[in-house]
This record gives C-alpha cells, structure tokens and sequence, in this order.
C-alpha cells in the first residue's frame, strides 16, 4: 500500500513540474557606494537598493542610449521604483569593505525584464512612442491548432504592447493563410522573410511577429499528457525585407487533456516570454526610431535690445547665437544710435538664457568684453556690450522667476510643439510631455 502511494505521489510530482528554458541575458556589474561604519547595517542596505537602480539604468543603457540615460538618471530612477518589479533575478555576488576605506564595493548579477521596464517608464512619462505609434502585428503559423491555440500568446503580447502605447493590429482579420515555417534556433530562409515583410506592409503594420510552435503534447504513462511547446519567433519589418529580432522559447506544463497540459506550459512561462519577444520587439523599434528628447523643441521667441556696442561687437554676438542654432533677424526701427534691435528664436529657456548673456565673454576689434543683462521680461531682453573691467551703465535685471510652462516665451505660434490649448489670451502652455520620444523612421520596403 505504502509503494503504491509513494508512485501515486511520484506521478503527480512528475505531472505538475514546469520547466522552461529561455536564454536569459545575465549581466554582471560592478558598484562602489559609500558606508558609514558607526551606521553600517543601514549603509549596506542603501548600496544594495542603490545598485538595483544602478543595475537597470546601466542595462537600459546598454539596449539604448547611454548618453540619454545619463541624462534623464533621476526621472528614470522614479519610474523604475522600485526596482524588483523589473529584476527578474539579482544576486550580490561579492561585498568587499576592505579594499577602499568609507566605502563597500559591491559586484552584481541579475537579468532584466526589458518590457515591464518600457511599460513602466511610458506610464512615468518618461519615454514615448509618439503620436503615431509604431502597429504591431502578431501572425500565428498554421501549426497553432485548437488544441495548441495561439490566443494566449496573443494576449500577452498585445497586452503588454498596448500598455505601452503600442497599437496592435487584429490578425483575425487576415483571410489568406501565409505558411512560413522557422527552424529550430529562429533561421528563416530569405524568401520566408520576404512573405513576411510583405504581410506587413499590406496590413499596414509597421512591426510583424511571426511565432511558429512546435507543440509535442505527448500522453503520460500515469496519466493526463505533458506538453514540451518550442515557441519560436521573428521580428520583420518591411525595411529591406531586414529580420530585427528573433528567438526560442521552451516551456513544458502538464494536464488531463492536450489543451490543458499546453495552456500549463504557456501560463508558466508568461513572464519569459512577454520579457524576451515584448522586448526585443521594443529594441527593434529602437533601432528604428529617431529618438527626441523634450529640450529639443522648445523655441523661445524674444525681442533682442543690444545697448553701447560696435558694429564688431554687434557682429560677435550675433556670431555667437546664430552658431548655437538661434535664428536671428533685424527687427524694425533698429539702429538708431548705439541701440540695435533683434528678432530671436532660440531653444533655450528663461533661466539659461539669461545666465548665458550673464556670462558670456566675446573678444571683438581686438579687445574682450561681456554682455550683463540690463532688462529681462516676456518676449523681451536687453543686454550691454561692456568692457570686461568695466560696469554697465544700467543696473543689472534681476533672475527671471521660472514660469509654469516651462520658461517658454508666449507668442502667437506654439513654438513647442506641444498639444493642448494655451491659458490666458495669446498664451501658449505645453502640455505634458514625455522626456524621451522614439519617432519611428518611414520604412523603406523592397519586394525584391
């Protein structure tokens, strides 16, 4: 009776495993945080919390742009708080407080969930897609059956992209039947990918993901079925019939029927699977994308006064702001006596603007001279041409106060390319925006 039980039991053990086999991307890294001895306990746990924040800024730099993540660090560490609901594992491998006094230098390992991070930083508003975001299309091979249906996979997928303002486009609606089979390790021949961008094109999708399955649902000697699924899968677009992304998936699960030991498998290893095709999908887009930040399309529109200056100066100015990317035109009725009025359209804000003419130094007609800001007010500023030793002869404007839309100067036109509508009468208040946006470039397709 005890043998009996102890099968019985093994059977079930047998039965109810899940394993799942995925390259996981394992990066390890290296950190140095400060320690307070006399506060040592808390010193160590505010490194570890520091280097899982650390950990997935460095890893999205690596996928990205490391340049932007630098630059955007604190907005990104406030998304992405906290981190272990992007740390698929995280490991602390070494602690060493002896090598460098007051300090602990910690050496990290761990995987990433890519995708959770995208999602998590397009609802921080930190990245987006723009507008016009990228359509995405996920197109089953034949092999998906009503045993082994497609529907969940679907469902993650589409979920996770639509979360991050994604647009998925309905595959149901495709009438032909397009059979396109991958081999073991994700290799299409050249022909398959050219069905596949064509399919992409044709239903206007700008990204198409094709999964094929080989689904190996085999009867149980106790019992119910095992399934043993290889999910595999291709990212095309239509640019130069180009594969972006590709990729294997395993997973086994178990049930009394062939759907339900599939739906096992699939349910436990959703987590790695929206991880690695959501994001090398987010990776293709980016490698796609042009990427703009939020600094780069503010335009502040003013009226330039230049007091006590020469031509030369005048001309040294106007060189130093043009070289900038500032457009600088005559404004009417300028040049009468040692006044000289400009029209300036230039991508910087109140507050830098006024430190920059603040602290400008230009060398005309052989001699140096600065440009302090005499008067400061919307659309409106006024600087002197004065010898460096020397003092101008108006009083210096005091700090602009910072504005509630940003430091952009109102004027007619909406200069940010912001959405919304403006307050007050000829007002122009941009609306919230993300940090990052991934334009996505025009496809270049080629049938051929």
């Amino acid at each position: 009776m005890k043998t009996s039980t102890i099968r019985a039991l093994l059977a079930v053990a047998i039965l109810a495993c899940v394993a799942m086999t995925c390259e996981a991307e394992v990066k390890r890294k290296r950190y140095t945080f400060e320690l307070n001895p006399r506060l040592r306990g808390s010193s160590l746990q505010k490194a570890r919390n520091q280097a899982k924040l650390a950990f997935l800024r460095d890893y999205l730099g690596s996928k990205f742009s490391p340049e932007i993540v630098n630059r955007y660090a604190e907005d990104i560490d406030i998304a992405l708080t906290p981190p272990d609901r992007f740390l698929t594992k995280f490991d602390i491998i070494a602690e060493d407080e002896d090598s460098r006094p007051g300090e602990v230098v910690l050496t990290v390992e761990g995987t990433v969930d890519l995708a959770a991070m995208v999602n998590a930083l397009v609802m921080g508003d930190v990245l987006s897609f723009g507008d016009d975001a990228p359509k995405i299309m996920l197109m089953p091979s034949p092999r998906f059956t009503s045993d082994t249906p497609i529907e969940p996979v679907r469902a993650l997928i589409y979920n996770d992209v639509k979360q991050a303002g994604l647009r998925p486009v309905d595959y149901t609606q495709i009438k032909e039947n397009v059979s396109v089979q991958i081999r073991k390790g994700g290799q299409l021949a050249p022909d398959a990918i050219k069905i596949l961008a064509r399919q992409a094109q044709v239903y206007n999708a700008d990204f198409l993901i094709y999964v094929d399955i080989d689904p190996q649902v085999k009867p149980f000697s106790q019992g119910g079925y095992i399934a043993d699924p290889d999910l595999l899968y291709t990212i095309v677009r239509p640019n130069a019939n180009e594969i972006l992304g590709e990729g294997v998936i395993t997973a086994r699960g178990s049930g009394s029927s062939p759907k339900l030991a599939y739906n096992a498998a699939i349910d436990d290893i959703a987590p790695v699977l929206s991880s690695d095709m959501v994001g090398h999908l987010y990776e293709s887009i980016y490698s796609q994308s042009d990427v703009i930040t939020d600094t780069v399309q503010l335009k502040n529109q003013i009226e330039l006064t230049i007091d006590e200056a020469k031509p030369e100066q005048i001309q040294a100015i106007l060189g130093k702001l043009r070289g900038m990317g500032a457009n600088v035109d005559i404004a009417a009725g300028s040049g009468s006596g040692m006044v000289s009025r400009f029209n300036l359209e230039i991508a910087m804000d109140d507050t830098a603007l006024y430190e920059m003419f603040n602290g400008l130094r230009l060398s005309a007609g052989g001699r140096e001279f600065k440009t302090p800001v005499v008067f400061f007010a919307e659309n409106r500023v006024e600087i002197e041409a004065v010898p460096l030793a020397g003092t101008s002869r108006k009083a210096a404007a005091p700090r602009p106060k910072p504005r509630p839309n940003g430091g952009l100067a109102r004027s007619g036109g909406n200069y940010g390319g912001g959405r919304g509508s403006g307050g007050g009468t000829g007002g122009t208040q941009l609306a919230a925006k993300a940090k990052i946006t991934l334009q996505l470039k025009k496809a270049k397709f080629s049938p051929n």
